[in-house]
């Protein structure tokens, strides 16, 4: 039995991001195992949604690497992704799980998301033939507005653990521009978001270890791929190397102007 473990559950119920209800933590610690991130019920509905085919290669969503036309003009070799994103549309577990790792990250639940994304990783060394040491994983940093509503980076916390499960190595090699606006994605229309990203993004001029042969840019969730778009560009002019989108989701309008690589 994990005496911390049990005590935390018993201090903090841990419950399921993709409907809220209690999960059994006590018992299940008490009996020797572990708590799963879903309950029953959720479980099986997010299996669900990460099966959805892509509308272009018609591949599950999880296993697909299509992207939005920008990000491929930007040179973006592929972009691995778990789920469509439903914006606004809380019926479905996938899209209750984007808002709660927004609005109320825990450590569970960015260790959860990260054991779901580490696959993605995986894929991708594996399909481009990369070891572990061969890429390195940096995030789109959260708005500032953001960062001091919530206090926490969502983007930066998954990525870390996701970095650490994989054990690649990670490190922060885009910032946010001081001056860069603080307007939500979501209050912009497409035009304005392209030109936003544009502007918002500076690099950090970290050095990156000599064998890195590509890197991976992490963000939650893209919508247009006006963020991942201005990273790729950024990280492309800095550092010379091929770079891939990893995220949790896509929203799931941008499928039909995705283009397949």
């Amino acid at each position: 039995m994990n005496i911390p473990k049990l005590l935390s559950a018993l201090l903090f119920p841990p419950r399921c991001p993709g409907c809220g209800q209690l999960l059994p933590a006590v018992p299940l610690l008490c009996s020797g195992r572990e708590v799963p991130l879903f309950c029953e019920e959720c479980a099986r509905v997010f299996r669900e949604e990460t099966a959805v085919a892509c509308a272009r290669c018609t591949n599950p969503v999880s296993a697909c690497i299509c992207q939005p036309k920008e990000l491929a003009a930007a040179g973006c070799r592929g972009s691995a992704k778990l789920f469509y994103y439903y914006p606004g549309r809380r019926t479905f577990c996938t899209s209750r799980v984007i808002f709660a790792q927004k609005e109320r990250m825990t450590g569970r639940l960015c260790r959860g998301l990260a054991a779901e994304a580490v696959p993605l990783v995986r894929q991708i060394c594996r399909q481009n033939g990369l070891g572990p040491g061969d890429v390195y994983l940096t995030y789109l940093p959260r708005r500032a507005a953001s960062l001091a509503k919530f206090g926490y980076d969502q983007a930066e916390m998954t990525a870390r653990e996701i970095a650490r499960q994989a054990a690649i190595p990670f490190g922060t090699l885009i910032k946010r521009s001081r001056h860069a606006s603080q307007r939500a994605q979501k209050a912009l229309s497409y035009d304005e978001r392209f030109s936003h990203a544009g502007t918002a993004f500076r690099a950090t001029g970290a050095e990156l270890p000599r064998e890195t042969k590509m890197i991976l840019l992490y963000d939650d969730i893209i919508t247009t791929g006006a963020g991942m778009t201005a990273g790729t560009v950024l990280l492309s002019a800095q550092y010379g190397l091929p770079v891939f989108a990893v995220s949790l989701g896509v929203t799931y309008e941008r499928k039909k102007t995705e283009i397949k690589e």
